[in-house]
């Protein structure tokens, strides 16, 4: 336990970094572990997974002793017993550098932008707290991301369905078999590669390198979901180096009771709004068209799965807005480029887009009610 003095000058460093008054320190073994600044800061934010998040960090911590890892972990005012599984576990554990905090319930996207202003590793992580990475994993990330130079570092994902206990290929395993083909890795240009753009916009399978992250100001959009996107896509037009791995790294738990992404309701208007800032970002950017054909299928994928977990009696207001988002903010060369795109659901995206293009939300509320 830290002394009552090393608390508050704990307290007082993070309120520089901005830190709400209500935040409190748990543990801080990074002054006890004396060492050189940290090759990577993994960041997970932590909201109810008592029954989950022993696994999380058991997968975590059998990376420490392959690279110098940080592990920052906010509780984002968790009411259930998750602040206690996480220190029985990290107590006792004078060879790991760990920041373990508690704060009032601000959200995902505000406890991940935290954590990276909090990080002083070389590279930044993310991992969810009910997910959990392949054992060695981060440590081939982190040797590839040095060897290569690189900004980003991405590697393939598994999802574990916990109802059945069994692991598939992520969603977008086809884009990898697609950029890799039998290649193991390989390290791609900036805006060389239009497919880069089709991978799930999920921030837990990358490395990042931390004054890349900064020095771009990028940052998670506060108080909305599905905020991986608009940082996933401008990560991937700015960096000049990044380096794929067929590894796989990440494991995405589904099927588990609570799960923010399989409500619906209300806060799949997010969605909307994450999009609009999405594509407003990436056009500034101007980006070839065959880069924008891609960001606008990922784009349009999100829209179409959130819209289709709306409750019945909103699809109409859902759809409306997103045909005047995608009408007003996507330019012709990317439309375009769009049409000749061939993905496995291209056949069933394109009708999708035309009404989204014609306004024509009737036809847009009646394609969504086959996904009910």
């Amino acid at each position: 336990m830290l002394t009552f003095p090393e608390m508050q000058h704990m307290a007082n460093s993070l309120g520089k970094e901005g830190v709400q008054a209500s935040c409190e320190v748990i543990l801080d073994s990074r002054s006890i572990v004396k060492r050189a600044d940290p090759d990577v800061s993994l960041i997970i934010p932590v909201y109810n997974v008592r029954d989950y998040v022993d696994e999380c960090l058991l997968s975590v911590l059998s990376n420490c002793h392959m690279i110098s890892l940080e592990i920052i972990i906010i509780d984002d005012g968790s009411t259930d017993d998750s602040a206690v599984e996480i220190s029985s576990l990290l107590r006792g554990r004078q060879d790991v550098q760990a920041l373990f905090i508690r704060q009032d319930n601000q959200g995902l996207s505000a406890v991940r932008n935290l954590g990276a202003k909090l990080a002083r590793g070389r590279y930044l992580a993310f991992l969810d707290s009910d997910d959990f990475q392949m054992a060695g994993s981060l440590c081939k990330l982190y040797g590839f991301a040095q060897r290569q130079a690189c900004e980003v570092v991405l590697a393939r994902s598994l999802v574990y369905d916990a109802k059945t206990q069994h692991a598939f290929p992520f969603y977008d395993q086809w884009v990898w078999d697609r950029l890799l083909g039998r290649a193991q890795v390989r390290v791609i240009s900036r805006l060389e590669e239009p497919n880069l753009f089709l991978l799930e916009p999920n921030a837990n399978y990358r490395l990042i390198r931390r004054d890349f992250f900064h020095s771009h100001r990028l940052c998670f959009p506060a108080g909305r979901l599905f905020e991986d996107q608009p940082v996933h896509l401008r990560m991937l037009a700015l960096a000049s180096r990044i380096g794929l791995i067929a590894d796989f790294h990440y494991i995405y738990r589904v099927n588990r009771p609570g799960k923010i992404t399989t409500q619906r309701g209300n806060t799949r208007f997010d969605a909307l709004e994450v999009a609009l800032e999405s594509l407003q970002s990436m056009r500034d950017l101007n980006p070839p068209a065959a880069i924008g054909a891609a960001v606008l299928y990922s784009l349009i994928r999100a829209i179409w799965w959130c819209g289709g977990m709306t409750f019945p009696g909103q699809r109409h207001d859902f759809f409306s807005k997103a045909s005047q988002i995608v009408r007003d903010n996507v330019p012709e060369d990317w439309l375009n480029d769009y049409w000749m795109l061939e993905c496995p659901d291209s056949p069933s995206q394109r009708p999708v887009v035309d009404a989204l293009m014609r306004a024509d939300v009737q036809k847009l509320v009646g394609l969504s009610a086959g996904m009910a």
